[in-house]
């Protein structure tokens, strides 16, 4: 199976390196979107080149004018772009924790890190259900607020293997 990296972008950058080998970590950049993209570059290169495939998660912003704060996406999710990154659209986390019943994790005696919004835990949820339990415990070591950051990175990373072993057709896996 290919290794795929996936980033998050963000000052707070997830990343997760899946196949091969495995990575999982949250870098954490400048506000200055031209320091975070070459930071985030340099120090990502040696998995880009170790990667078969790389995806970033697109970043829109709908408001009238663009702050400070949604520079840095939007710049990050451009730059992987020009290196050769494939999009994946926001909704593959809708689409991967679809059905899920966040009910039944507590039934089941599932503990989520502190940190998680509900659509988070819902993410957590699926990949404990897939058995990803040792990537989920490198997350729980992280800072809390970095913890957001490397579950969606790894959650893209298993949505996008699934998605490439189909060939490309879009499903949520499982």
């Amino acid at each position: 199976m290919p290794s795929v990296l996936t980033v998050d972008p963000g000052v707070h950058l997830g990343y997760a390196l899946v196949g091969r080998e495995f990575t999982l970590d949250v870098l954490v950049l400048s506000g200055d979107y031209r320091e975070a993209v070459g930071e985030a570059v340099r120090r990502l290169r040696p998995l880009l080149l170790k990667a078969d495939r790389v995806y970033v998660e697109e970043w829109g912003y709908q408001g009238r004018r663009l702050g400070k704060e949604q520079m840095v996406p939007l710049a990050l999710a451009g730059a992987f772009l020009a290196l050769g990154a494939e999009p994946v659209d926001p909704g593959w986390k809708w689409r991967m924790t679809r059905g899920l019943l966040l009910g039944s994790a507590e039934k089941m005696g599932v503990k989520f890190p502190s940190g998680l919004d509900r659509k988070d835990r819902a993410l957590w949820f699926r990949l404990h259900l897939e058995g990803y339990g040792p990537a989920l415990s490198r997350i729980r070591e992280l800072p809390k607020k970095l913890r957001p950051h490397a579950l969606d990175a790894l959650a893209l990373a298993i949505y996008a293997r699934s998605y490439e072993k189909i060939g490309g057709k879009e499903v949520a896996p499982g």
